[in-house]
């Protein structure tokens, strides 16, 4: 099984711009639903993408994503707090700051990372990406 997860934000983008292979990302979040499994989205995750949405002029898309977070039953915001933050920053780990902070909270609440971002692969962080995720639910 793979505990709860982390989603990055490259996950969402995939979502809501049929970017990657958005088809097993669709079915990735379906099968969240469907099997009611934990998955954690940071804070700042949602800030950022919410802000570059929104730059981008898909407003109505992301109040869609936006709404579906209240109801689900599956997806929590995690609010990282300022010593996480802090902490993340020591890091020593070479990822930009988006990217540490999901590492570091990772690691530290031992979460599966869902990720497209192969920077992780040059980390001890194994990450899934939403096909291999389906793979090990047998999806």
């Amino acid at each position: 099984m793979l505990g709860t997860m982390l989603i990055d934000s490259n996950i969402i983008f995939s979502l809501l711009l049929k970017q990657n292979d958005y088809e097993k990302t669709e079915k990735f979040f379906d099968a969240i639903a469907h099997l009611g499994l934990k998955v954690q989205l940071l804070d700042f995750a949602l800030y950022s993408i919410t802000l570059i949405m929104t730059r981008r002029g898909y407003r109505k898309e992301i109040k869609q994503f936006l709404q579906g977070l209240n109801v689900s039953q599956s997806i929590t915001v995690y609010h990282a707090k300022p010593a996480e933050i802090s902490e993340a920053l020591d890091s020593n780990i070479k990822l930009d700051f988006d990217d540490k902070l999901h590492y570091y909270l990772a690691k530290k609440k031992n979460l599966t990372l869902i990720s497209y971002d192969q920077d992780f692969d040059k980390t001890d962080l194994k990450r899934l990406t939403p096909s291999q995720a389906l793979a090990k639910l047998r999806l």
